[in-house]
């Protein structure tokens, strides 16, 4: 399979998963240049990570997941994790106006960031329309760190009022 058809296949699958209504819009940085994505039954690991500190029960945790409102969009919607930094940043920059497209579109009342190094650009995307938050990308020693954050923000995740 070449690059834009796992490129199409990717969207095919995202779009699947997306809810009517987005409660909780979860910002990855992009997804794996591995191919593993978290809408993918078979290659998901994030979604494992998910799985844990939700706990939506249901024994489709994808459909849960939607279900309950959740949607996984990425900042890039390229791979980029095999860049050098500085293109990195760049791509981070470019992808804002894109993501803060995409925020208006889905209008969701939370926006978690999964990555400290994307935050501002998140922010910056979501300024004006949706409270975010921001957690740890769950991998690189980490896993813990995202599980307590994430289990922090659980009610608000959900659906509970913002904090004040």
């Amino acid at each position: 399979m070449n690059t834009a058809e796992r490129d199409q296949e990717i969207e095919r699958l995202r779009e699947r998963y997306r809810p009517a209504t987005i409660r909780t819009l979860f910002v990855g940085e992009s997804r794996p240049a591995s191919g593993k994505f978290c809408y993918d039954p078979k290659l998901r690991p994030i979604a494992q990570r998910f799985e844990k500190a939700l706990e939506l029960g249901g024994d489709d945790f994808l459909h849960s997941f939607k279900d309950a409102g959740l949607y996984l969009d990425d900042l890039v919607l390229t791979p980029i994790n095999g860049c050098r930094k500085s293109d990195r940043q760049r791509l981070r920059l470019q992808a804002v106006p894109g993501l803060k497209s995409r925020i208006r579109k889905y209008r969701p009342a939370l926006v978690v960031a999964i990555m400290k190094g994307i935050a501002p650009f998140v922010r910056e995307a979501a300024e004006g329309i949706a409270w975010v938050e921001v957690v740890p990308f769950p991998g690189n020693g980490h896993q813990r760190e995202f599980l307590i954050e994430m289990q922090k923000l659980r009610s608000a995740i959900l659906g509970c009022p913002a904090p004040n």
